[in-house]
């Protein structure tokens, strides 16, 4: 069983090409990809019967951009909480009511 295979130069990228490579190879049980448009619509076609999977590289991306996204919208509460946790330490010497 092969558990990977590297995509040449040579194998193309679009639409009806990719449908036809993928056809072309019936032991594909797996896609490996992106989010490229052109992959998720040939896959369907070329391998109805494959499971389309995330890489671990765009898995983290798409954490790493949910993460920013979220933390942006949500800076100022993020600061008021900082705030509210650390100043009444520092002003207590540490000693802050947990009640």
């Amino acid at each position: 069983m092969v558990t990977w295979a590297a995509r040449s130069a040579a194998t193309p990228h679009r639409g009806q090409a990719v449908s036809a490579w993928l056809a072309a190879r019936s032991s594909i049980a797996f896609i490996c990809r992106d989010r490229s448009s052109g992959y998720a619509e040939a896959g369907p076609i070329g391998a109805p019967d494959a499971v389309h999977v995330a890489d671990r590289w765009h898995i983290w991306k798409n954490l790493a951009e949910a993460v920013e996204k979220t933390v942006t919208r949500h800076r100022a509460c993020l600061r008021r909480t900082s705030v509210d946790i650390l100043v009444p330490a520092a002003l207590t010497g540490g000693q802050v009511d947990a009640g």
